[in-house]
């Protein structure tokens, strides 16, 4: 199977600047997203933090879809999207190993064309890595970004914005399948959840783990049911497995440890 990030393109540039890797450690939270109205594990409601976007978005519209995720890097904070392909991309985005931000239309760079003209780009997202990495992201349907030959604008950004990030992608629905995206949006629903009593049965199975074996066989090694199926789906948002069979998170798909 290709790895969770095989979605994304060759980058049109990667910054050889060194950074000092991140020594602080990682939020503890039940999950990397979750939903706006859910308790904390104590039971109370922390409200959700606004998005931190350059730019305000219009949340109607009768030509895309609109609206928000909330990301957890410790504390809730919106994150908003301007159509499907841009929350299918954000849910992509938040299973990449060692995120540890995800924000939304930050702020523009400018670049100088062909014709010496200059211009203003708003990426859709910047993605922070516990490493000192950063990315950012263009998303754009496949077809319109053909037309508009986004591809050469990238490069000109890329070329003369290297401090910006390091790493630039341009991401269209050709980027991932259905299925990819299936079980992101399933680890992004179910990350959150707290089941202290499945959880500590599965993180002991899953310590012991040597090899593969599917998520029926930790269920059932489990003995709580269903209750453990959602529980092995959070190990896997949480990145403490990994899945070694393509297609949709079943109790057939087969997992393994994360080393």
């Amino acid at each position: 199977m290709q790895p969770e990030n095989s979605f994304l393109t060759k980058p049109y540039a990667d910054s050889a600047r060194a950074r000092q890797p991140s020594h602080d450690p990682a939020p503890q939270s039940p999950g990397p997203v979750i939903p706006f109205l859910v308790p904390d594990a104590d039971g109370a409601f922390t409200p959700t933090l606004p998005s931190v976007a350059s730019r305000k978005i219009a949340l109607r519209s009768k030509a895309s879809k609109r609206g928000a995720l909330v990301t957890y890097f410790g504390q809730r904070r919106a994150v908003v999207f301007e159509s499907h392909l841009e929350l299918m991309t954000a849910l992509m985005l938040l299973r990449l190993p060692g995120i540890t931000d995800l924000i939304d239309q930050p702020p523009a760079v400018t670049y100088v064309d062909f014709d010496g003209v200059a211009h203003k780009h708003t990426f859709d997202y910047l993605v922070g890595f516990a490493d000192g990495r950063k990315w950012v992201v263009a998303v754009k349907p496949f077809a319109k970004a053909v037309n508009t030959n986004l591809h050469s604008t990238l490069e000109l950004i890329a070329a003369q914005n290297r401090a910006f990030a390091d790493q630039f992608h341009l991401i269209t629905e050709k980027s991932f399948s259905r299925t990819q995206v299936s079980n992101a949006r399933l680890m992004h629903h179910i990350g959150y959840e707290v089941d202290i009593e499945a959880d500590a049965i599965v993180g002991r199975y899953v310590s012991s783990l040597s090899g593969t074996c599917t998520i029926g066989d930790v269920v059932k090694a489990s003995g709580v049911g269903a209750r453990g199926y959602r529980s092995v789906v959070r190990f896997l948002a949480w990145g403490k497995l990994g899945l070694k069979s393509g297609g949709h998170i079943r109790y057939s798909s087969v997992v393994g440890k994360v080393a």
